[in-house]
């Protein structure tokens, strides 16, 4: 028997047994000495006393009969059928209660004191052993917890506790099973909107007892009830009300699907629940952010994008921070493996010349004393449970964290790497991807990474396609191979403790000590949050180093890395190299193109750039109107630096966009047919005024940049102009126009790299 099941539950609870009075006064004390999480201490305590049937009161306190009150609930810590923690942790509890006593008797000096034996559980444990066999049978089930599970295997726990104090035990308990089973059926779950649903029943049980969901009008309106309480909430909280909306038809759904369909509850007369019409939000109003200096950013990529733009900075974002940004995160996630893969040799080869330690019989001093190869032969030919288990004397001097570092034993950053260097190459991959990727089957088969006649495949699971769409599988290169390959090597022995324990977690591809060498475990997927930058100095110099950026920079650059905003990067480097919105959208894994798609990404600045100044020109036909002058325009122009001849470009080879370009709908407002028949035509059409010596600087500029020395380097226009160039000559050699032809030609005789060779790098800052 356990009482409390899952610690994670306790913030469900509330005080109910002991009075606010005393729940005040323990929570104070608590946290002075932040022994424990006060709120989960006191909690516990409350547990205690509501199965044991004890009454508190702040009189009671200073009576002697409190004495009895604390042995007992120390001796309840003394093992596991009061918490499920192990001895340790449970341990903690018990000294953090000592101190709270201790604590609480400065204020009541009353308060029984506790003999020196008697502040230890085992000392105590008679008493508990006593109170246990008449503990209240619906109390242990009421602290036993809720938990609910998807296919996915998360664990949540939902505040049934709250229904079960206002309406009831069995009314509690019937939508406890209901729910369930229905969650077992998705695979993960959001339970947010129900828990909200729980919580506004217990608050209101008076109006809508347990009755009112068996009366067709009573529960439409309980419904119409809690809609308005539900958006109001949205509304104080500063919900998105698109996204509020969006989550509220999810939740009907599963009410629907769990408790009217089964017939727990009856169906309102109008035959379903109400609920708002759902609207998806247009893409140019998502992931915005306002900076500390009032600056509104497009906040989706790794390059936060300002609203407010001009032409020459939306081609520097476009076509040079963009593809930066992306590249350092590449770069630190490339040499990230490579470094611990470095250690793991490293290991692997110590543990060749090392002895495995096997007879112990005092503490050693240190790691030098030890022998770092007999620590590496030790690990090799025992594991990391046997030097867990002898850590007192083979690592008395040696941190544990030094001990990890000689193991290579992989840490939740160097995952993320990986995550994030698959998802660059395949963006069509989500964190929830990796969340529980699976190695091997329940079974015990390999079916995470798989060899095909082609390569190696990895397979996971995309929650929000659901069914049969979930399943994604990725056809691998072979370094990416490689990668996977590598991170299997290392979480090897972590994984064959976890098979040799017959604990799940060895089946998954991720695994990890949490703390340095302890027992291995899934992580969590690995988020760099700005309020918690100083625990990860370590990649703030990694990324520091790579990118050549000061540490500030660096520190709000890495707060926005994640596999999600690269992801959303990678679609977009995939947009600027195809220019098409669909190739965007099946790269990132859509089923399909959503207009909004790329709005949702970019802010409008940089989409109108591309819509007047790119897309709209080579999507339509182009007609080039050669002006017959010099092709040695180079040699008369001589030009200083990019800004001078991209302005010259912008002048001479491109005109303004026609108004029914910019803005197709002012077709809809001709006057009359022909007027309609002559702007049809005209929207086929962009005029570019083309002469042999802008074809000419064109070109030259365009072989510049293709023969660079160091093509990280090369400003953002000239890689806009020679992207232009190659759409150009395209045109050009697709169409029949000889004259355009022709002059294409003699400007390809005059090209000249060399004289733009000082004008494609940018200028150092």
């Amino acid at each position: 028997m356990t009482v409390i099941k899952h610690m994670q539950s306790l913030v469900n609870y509330r005080f109910s047994v002991i009075p606010p009075d005393v729940v005040d006064l323990m929570q104070r004390c608590a946290a002075i000495n932040a022994a424990e999480k006060a709120t989960h201490l006191v909690k516990v305590f409350e547990a205690y006393c509501q199965v044991t049937g004890t009454v508190i009161t702040y009189l009671s306190l200073s009576s002697p009969s409190f004495l009895n009150v604390m042995k007992g609930f120390l001796g309840s810590l003394a093992d596991q059928s009061l918490l499920v923690l192990n001895g340790t942790s449970r341990q903690r509890y018990a000294r953090g209660f000592v101190m709270l006593l201790d604590e609480m008797r400065k204020e009541i000096p009353l308060l029984p004191s506790l003999s020196r034996m008697e502040v230890y559980p085992r000392y105590n444990q008679h008493v508990w052993e006593q109170e246990k066999q008449h503990l209240d049978a619906k109390s242990v089930r009421y602290w036993n917890g809720w938990p609910v599970q998807g296919r996915k295997e998360a664990i949540s726990f939902i505040p049934i506790n709250l229904i079960w104090n206002s309406h009831g035990e069995e009314f509690a308990e019937e939508i406890y099973k209901n729910y369930r089973q229905n969650a077992q059926k998705h695979l993960a779950p959001a339970h947010s909107d129900f828990n909200l649903f729980l919580l506004f029943l217990s608050q209101n049980a008076e109006r809508w007892p347990s009755t009112s969901f068996q009366h067709p009008m009573q529960i439409k309106n309980l419904f119409i009830d809690y809609l308005l309480f539900n958006f109001k909430q949205a509304l104080e909280v500063g919900t998105d009300i698109a996204n509020r909306t969006r989550s509220y038809a999810k939740f009907i759904h599963t009410i629907d699907e769990a408790f009217i369909q089964s017939g727990i509850w009856t169906r309102p007369f109008a035959g379903e629940l109400p609920r708002p019409t759902s609207a998806s939000t247009p893409g140019s109003h998502t992931n915005l952010r306002t900076t500390a200096d009032g600056t509104i950013v497009k906040d989706k990529l790794i390059t936060s994008v300002p609203l407010q733009l001009t032409d020459s900075e939306a081609i520097e974002i476009i076509f040079k921070r963009i593809l930066e940004d992306n590249q350092i995160v590449v770069k630190w996630a490339e040499k990230r493996l490579f470094s611990i893969r470095k250690k793991q040799i490293n290991r692997d080869q110590l543990s060749l010349t090392g002895t495995p330690i096997t007879k112990i019989s005092r503490r050693l001093a240190s790691i030098n004393e030890v022998g770092e190869n007999n620590l590496c032969a030790t690990f090799k030919k025992f594991g990391l449970a046997y030097l867990r288990e002898h850590a007192n004397k083979i690592l008395w001097q040696t941190t544990k964290d030094d001990a990890a570092k000689l193991f290579a034993l992989p840490k939740p950053s160097d995952f993320f790497a990986l995550q994030l260097l698959l998802t660059y190459h395949h963006p069509c991959l989500t964190e929830s991807f990796f969340d529980n990727l699976e190695l091997y089957d329940k079974r015990g088969n390999l079916s995470g990474f798989l060899k095909t006649d082609s390569g190696y495949q990895l397979i996971g699971y995309k929650d929000r396609k659901g069914g049969k769409l979930s399943e994604q599988k990725i056809d691998l290169t072979p370094r990416q191979a490689v990668w996977v390959r590598r991170v299997i090597s290392l979480t090897e022995p972590l994984r064959e403790e976890l098979r040799n324990a017959d604990d799940n977690a060895w089946r998954y591809l991720f695994i990890h000590c949490q703390r340095a060498i302890c027992y291995p475990k899934k992580p969590k997927i690995f988020k760099i949050k700005p309020c918690m930058i100083d625990r990860h100095q370590q990649i703030i110099d990694e990324f520091s180093t790579i990118s050549g950026r000061d540490e500030n920079t660096i520190r709000e650059f890495i707060s926005r890395v994640s596999v999600t905003s690269l992801r959303a990067s990678s679609g977009v480097e995939v947009y600027l190299k195809t220019n098409s919105v669909e190739t965007m959208a099946k790269a990132i894994g859509h089923t399909g193109y959503n207009s909004s798609l790329l709005s949702s990404y970019l802010p409008e600045p940089i989409l109108a750039f591309f819509q007047t100044r790119w897309i709209r020109i080579f999507q339509r036909g182009i007609i080039c109107e050669a002006m017959k002058d010099s092709p040695r325009l180079l040699e008369v122009a001589r030009f200083q630096n990019m800004e001078e001849l991209h302005e010259f470009l912008k002048h001479h080879a491109l005109r303004e966009i026609p108004d029914h370009i910019r803005n197709p709908e002012h077709m809809k407002m001709a006057d009359s047919k022909q007027r309609d028949i002559q702007h049809i035509d005209q929207a086929d059409r962009v005029l570019i005024s083309i002469d042999s010596g802008v074809l000419t600087a064109l070109l030259s500029l365009k072989e510049a940049v293709c023969s660079a020395s160091t093509p990280s380097k090369l400003c953002s226009k000239a890689i806009y102009w020679s992207n232009f160039t190659d759409l150009v000559v395209r045109e050009i050699e697709d169409g029949y126009n000889s004259d355009l032809q022709d002059h294409l030609h003699i400007a390809r005789k005059h090209v000249s790299a060399s004289h733009m060779e000082h004008l494609i790098y940018a200028s150092t800052p």
